[in-house]
């Protein structure tokens, strides 16, 4: 019993063993997966500082190249304000040269014009001398006219006088005919008031005349006057009369 208890504990035992010695390979794999996470997270930071060595290489590069380019674009731009310095330079002298040239032609120039001025004044002169014996035959031929023209307007006064005398008397015959007018309308208007009347011929027209109820002679006058500047305004009676009254 004792030995079968013994073996017993001894099989126990191990298996305690078996037990601890598997607990302890699995904490060991444990720890060699971590270590390999963490050796494999190193290698990453490893690389990714290597590409930041390279990323920083290039900039310094690129750094570089820019700064060559920009001191290339320095000399080029030193070389055009040297051209232009050049170019200014020359284009000085042959603006000078152009000046000089100018000067040169202005001078002759003037001297053609020099000429030519005073051969202008002699022909001027020339002229002056053919314009006053003009001018002493346009006097002349202006005297003439001026006794035609003085000729010609006593003429006109004397047709104008003639004129107005005959429209006075062109006026004095439309006063008459007027006035005959005026004694028409008067029978015209006795005629009127007979037949309005119903009056016999033989009867007396005075007293009808007095129970009419006529205009006084100015309201007449008036409204004659009135009637008659109408009638020549539009046109219904002569043109003299119109003229007359347009004149006033």
């Amino acid at each position: 019993v004792l030995i079968n208890i013994s073996v017993y504990i001894l099989l126990v035992i191990n298996i305690s063993v078996y037990i601890l010695l598997v607990l302890i390979n699995i904490s060991v794999y444990k720890l060699l997966v971590l270590i390999n996470i963490s050796v494999y997270k190193l290698l990453v930071i490893n690389i990714s500082v290597y590409i930041l060595l390279v990323i920083n290489i290039s900039v310094y590069i690129l750094l570089v190249i820019n700064i060559s380019v920009y001191i290339l674009l320095v000399l080029i731009n030193i070389s055009v304000y040297i051209l232009l310095v050049i170019n200014i330079s020359v284009y000085k002298v042959l603006v000078l040269i152009n000046i000089s040239v100018y000067i040169l032609l202005v001078i002759n120039i003037s001297l053609y014009i020099l000429l030519v001025i005073n051969i202008s004044v002699y022909i001027l002169l020339v002229l002056i001398n053919i314009s006053v014996y003009i001018l002493l035959v346009i006097n002349i031929s202006v005297y003439k006219l001026l006794v035609l023209i003085n000729i010609s307007v006593y003429l006109l006064l004397v047709i104008n006088i003639s004129v107005y005398k005959l429209l006075v008397i062109n006026i004095s015959v439309y006063k008459l005919l007027v006035i005959n007018i005026s004694v028409y309308i008067l029978l015209v208007i006795n005629i009127s008031v007979y037949k309005l009347l119903v009056l016999i011929n033989i009867s007396h027209i005075t007293p009808i005349l007095h129970s009419l109820h006529w205009l006084p002679v100015s309201t007449r006058i008036g409204y004659k006057v009135s009637l008659l500047t109408h009638q020549c305004i539009h046109g219904f009676l002569f043109f003299i009369l119109k003229l007359l009254i347009f004149s006033l």
